[in-house]
């Protein structure tokens, strides 16, 4: 049997509890993706990239999304996944995805979901400096998984137990909305300067040393707009109505709908999806699942 999502190999970078000993796929996710996208077409299905869904009409038993470059796409049903600052976007806007018929029953439970903004931080060296001290590098950190700090770029993790020169810096929150809108090159500085704060050394150390570098900003891709959930006060209540399907026609599902422990995660993404595709497909899965027995 070949692994599924909640069989792939994963790595932990600490002990204990907390972001410290999350888990990793082994390899990143793009084997996670790769699995999956197998798993639609080895079904039958098609992914379509590059397509940005504009409005989607419906009524009982009929859907029909509408892309861009007058692109169509119609089915008795539809799952919508997209991210949930998507579906708080104001109509008019880049990303802004209409209902037809208007939706304001679940548009106002999404705005009453918590959705944060991060700005993430890829930074790849010649070699991992951070393990050990020289008079260019005053405060060595060996075994850095996790680090949280009060540096500009607070939080950081290595790839431990992957020896990898690859560091990861993490700005979340208020924090990453003040930086919505600036410009990948000055991220890439404050993320610098940050670490050459905590190791004790100087910008001009590190830049020489830097073979690769991405910032991803989620707050300012209009195609996401976030990169998690949160909880807030009405979010229980705002989770049934928005998880209330449309005329047994548009079902809605993603991490910020998910009713465990784990919301925001990629693992409450996929426990969302899975259970929602299952409630559309009713006696249709439990009829293949019967047949799997």
């Amino acid at each position: 049997m070949p692994a599924g999502p909640a069989r792939l190999p994963c790595a932990r970078s600490g002990r204990g509890g907390g972001a410290e000993d999350s888990p990793r796929p082994v390899g990143g996710y793009g084997p996670l993706l790769a699995y999956l996208a197998r798993q639609v077409q080895d079904a039958g299905g098609r992914i379509q990239l590059s397509t940005v869904v504009e409005t989607i009409r419906w009524q009982r038993g009929q859907v029909e999304i509408r892309c861009d470059h007058n692109r169509r796409y119609s089915a008795p049903q539809a799952l919508v996944t997209v991210p949930l600052g998507v579906l708080q976007a104001e109509a008019g806007t880049l990303g802004y995805v209409a209902f037809v018929p208007e939706i304001p029953e679940r548009r106002a439970a999404a705005q009453a979901l918590g959705f944060g903004p991060v700005v993430k931080v890829l930074l790849e060296f010649e070699w991992p400096f951070w393990e050990q001290e020289s008079k260019e590098l005053h405060h060595a950190m060996p075994a850095l998984g996790f680090l949280f700090s009060d540096a500009a770029v607070p939080t950081w993790w290595s790839q431990l137990p992957d020896p990898r020169a690859l560091l990861t810096g993490w700005v979340a929150g208020p924090a990453a909305a003040r930086l919505r809108a600036t410009p990948d090159e000055d991220v890439l500085t404050q993320a610098l300067e940050s670490l050459a704060y905590l190791f004790g050394t100087s910008t001009a150390w590190l830049r020489p040393q830097l073979v690769a570098h991405r910032v991803v900003n989620w707050g300012a891709d209009p195609f996401a707009r976030g990169a998690y959930a949160y909880a807030t006060v009405g979010s229980a209540g705002a989770r049934r109505v928005l998880s209330e399907p449309l005329a047994d026609t548009v079902f809605f599902a993603g991490e910020g709908l998910y009713e465990g422990p784990a919301m925001g995660t990629v693992e409450a993404a996929l426990a969302s999806a899975d259970a929602v595709a299952r409630q559309l497909l009713g006696p249709a899965d439990e009829a293949l699942e019967e047949g799997k027995k």
